[in-house]
């Protein structure tokens, strides 16, 4: 049987929840939401789980909840918007997180378009995990998504291969695309072909003529030829 934190859990997640009892959570961000360690919320999915009371699906950075029999609970879903102090009050007695700490879970903040939220939740999760350290403001949040929109020209696509490039290189920042996908560096001058063999070719070359050019401007001034 699921424990009175367990239970909490899952009151908020029936909360968190649209109708169908579908929801996308990160763990971790929906841990320091709750104001409980990664590791009891991961334990209190899989007892959830266990007891065949939710089916959790991992995904690549993000898990999708589905609530088993949804239409038993008396619980109206609520809209997503939901403070990390009242999530934390239903849950737990644990001391609520503090003031000003935004929720790191899905994002689910009005500036962040639907395309962006899959590449900017990985950013957000990758600076939690990785350097333990969040955007504090709703102010710092959005400079955060706002340079990752401007540095992808609000494409996407580059916008996961920017946050991909700053994973794999261990990066605390966002930064343009060091090579674009044909692997040639950006703002590189196009080279000539064949490389260093054709332009030494290409220097031999003018040295020859100019050596002939001289020899015939010395001919001409002896008056040979």
């Amino acid at each position: 049987m699921p424990s009175a934190v367990h239970r909490g859990i899952l009151v908020c997640l029936l909360e968190r929840a649209d109708m169908n009892g579908e929801l996308v959570i990160s763990v971790r961000g929906f841990a320091d939401e709750a104001g409980v360690s990664y590791q009891t919320m991961r334990t209190a999915l899989s007892k959830l789980s266990d007891n065949a009371i939710i089916n959790a699906v991992p995904t690549q950075r993000l898990t999708r909840i589905v609530i088993c029999d949804i239409g038993c609970y008396n619980v109206t879903p609520r809209k997503r918007q939901r403070s990390p102090n009242a999530t934390a009050n239903a849950m737990t007695n644990q001391p609520k997180p503090e003031a000003g700490v935004l929720d790191m879970g899905q994002p689910r903040h009005g500036f962040v378009a639907p395309a962006f939220e899959r590449p900017f939740a990985e950013w957000l999760d990758y600076k939690k995990e990785q350097f333990n350290f969040i955007y504090r403001t709703e102010r710092s949040l959005k400079a955060a998504y706002d340079k990752l929109v401007a540095l992808s020209g609000g494409n996407p696509r580059v916008a996961s291969l920017i946050v991909n490039q700053s994973m794999g290189n261990g990066w605390k920042g966002l930064f343009e695309l060091k090579n674009n996908e044909t692997g040639t560096p950006r703002n590189a001058s196009p080279r000539p072909q064949g490389g260093h063999a054709a332009r030494r070719k290409e220097e031999s070359g003018r040295v020859a003529d100019g050596l002939r050019e001289l020899m015939d401007s010395i001919a001409r001034e002896n008056g040979v030829g």
